[in-house]
């Protein structure tokens, strides 16, 4: 039997997963990584291509970019 931690870890672990699904689709991993920004035009590092492929905006253009997203829902 299952005790309240157990059951609010199999809860978190379905919040997580959900979440993650919904921020995949905007990754498209057939496009190459742009190495300019396509808001700013500046660099954007080649530690973040790696780790994100498909990655189009810089680190500060997608925190702007998240920002708006959270303030319009």
């Amino acid at each position: 039997m299952s005790d309240i931690a157990d059951q609010a870890q199999g809860v978190i672990e379905q919040q997580l997963a959900a979440s993650l699904s919904k921020i995949k689709p905007s990754i498209n991993p057939v496009l190459p990584s742009a190495v300019y920004c396509d808001d700013c035009y500046e660099d954007i590092p080649q530690a973040r291509r790696t780790a994100l492929p498909g990655v189009r905006l810089c680190v500060g253009c997608a925190s702007v970019k998240e920002m708006h997203q959270r303030q319009y829902r």
